[in-house]
């Protein structure tokens, strides 16, 4: 079980309250095999009527509104729409507030974390040389290059945090913004309703998955394998 497939299980896991034994996860090829299981053993009512992803959508507008989004919004609209040019970062905050869900974190411009990435890797490969040039081991290189690269890693998220500012890229609309809340907030929102049904599963289930995947929602299907299909590792 590759490190993608373990976050994958565990936020799964925490999302609808359950635990994959190790011999039933390893039998759990597709999509479909985790939905079963899943439904099988939730102990989510399933019979609820209340649509879960509606829920969680009217949440967000009526936050967006209390914020001062100028239109009645609609599931189809354009998400950048409420968003304003100046200042996301603490919206995102407040409109999580509002909302009282927790939202998809805002996301850094990909030149930038290609050229942070480049630059981390550059550096520790340079002290890792470095070291061993020094002392001669090559345990010790490989030891400063990689304590370099955890510490410039974390110091470079830390910089780069104010320019985190982008929606990522399944929340393109309020109705893939209201589904991806849906798989982060499952065990909240039913709790809400004392249940969900089946379409909701479904939809937290395919959101989390395309987050950590980070594949196109419409490539999530029941018959789609984790590896072959959804390079799972």
């Amino acid at each position: 079980m590759g490190l993608d497939t373990v976050e994958l299980v565990m936020e799964i896991e925490e999302a609808f309250s359950i635990t994959f034994p190790d011999d039933e996860a390893s039998r759990m090829v597709t999509v479909g095999d985790v939905f079963d299981y899943i439904i099988a053993h939730t102990s989510v009512p399933k019979q609820s009527a209340v649509c879960l992803s509606a829920m969680a959508f009217y949440s967000i507008r009526r936050a967006a509104m209390t914020l001062g989004a100028t239109k009645r919004l609609r599931p189809r609209d354009a998400t950048l729409t409420a968003l304003p040019d100046s200042n996301r970062r603490r919206y995102w905050t407040r409109l999580q507030e509002k909302s009282e869900l927790k939202l998809p974190p805002l996301r850094r411009p990909r030149w930038l974390v290609a050229v942070c990435t480049l630059a981390v890797l550059a550096c520790s490969a340079y002290v890792g040389v470095h070291a061993y040039r020094i002392s001669g081991c090559q345990l010790a290189g490989l030891a400063a290059a990689a304590g370099l690269a955890i510490i410039a890693g974390v110091a470079t998220g830390f910089v780069t945090r104010p320019f985190a500012v982008y929606l990522a890229k399944n929340c393109v609309t309020f109705r893939d913004l209201a589904e991806s809340a849906l798989g982060l907030n499952f065990k909240t929102l039913s709790e809400r309703c004392n249940g969900a049904n089946a379409s909701d599963i479904w939809i937290a289930l395919r959101s989390i998955i395309v987050e950590q995947l980070g594949v196109a929602p419409e490539e999530v299907k029941p018959a789609a394998r984790f590896v072959n299909d959804l390079g799972c590792g």
